[in-house]
C-alpha cells in the first residue's frame, strides 16, 4: 500500500482484484486511453497474455474486450459486456466511494477481516 497512489494512478481506470486469500492482489486490470502507451510491467506484475475473467477459473468471454485493444469507453469501461451476464450472476455487488487519500488505511480495515470475508466473496475489486 506505500506505493497505492502510483499505482491507481498509472492508467485511466484501475481494477485490484483480491479474494484476501493471504494480502496479495490476484489481478490488476489497466484501462488506458488511446494516447497512453501500454504498460509493460508495473510493480514486478507483467501484462496478461490472454483475456481474463475477474474469478480465477471462469472464461473471459462475459468480459469486455481486454488486450489493449482500443475502443468506445462504453464498451471498454465496465469489466462485463452488455449482453452477457455479469460476473458469476449470484452475487451481490456494492461500491464504496472515499478520498483516495483515504484508500490505504480503508484497504487495510476491509483486510484486517479478511478471515470473515474471504468465506464469502467470490471476489472482492479495489
Amino acid at each position: 500500500l506505500a506505493d497505492f497512489t502510483q499505482l491507481v494512478s498509472s492508467a485511466y481506470s484501475v481494477s485490484l482484484f483480491t479474494d484476501y486469500v493471504g494480502d496479495s492482489i490476484s489481478q490488476v486490470w489497466l484501462k488506458a486511453l488511446d494516447s497512453e502507451p501500454p504498460l509493460g510491467e508495473l510493480f514486478g506484475a507483467t501484462a496478461a497474455i490472454r483475456p481474463r475473467h475477474p474469478l480465477p477459473g471462469m472464461s473471459a468471454e462475459n468480459c469486455t474486450v481486454q488486450m489493449d485493444e482500443p475502443g468506445q469507453w462504453l464498451d471498454r469501461l465496465p469489466h462485463f459486456r452488455h449482453e452477457f451476464t455479469p460476473s458469476n450472476g449470484e452475487e451481490l455487488q456494492s461500491e464504496f466511494i472515499l478520498p483516495l487519500e483515504q484508500a490505504p488505511a480503508a484497504i487495510e480495515g476491509v483486510r484486517s477481516l479478511a478471515d470473515k470475508l474471504a468465506p464469502l466473496l467470490f471476489v472482492s475489486e479495489i
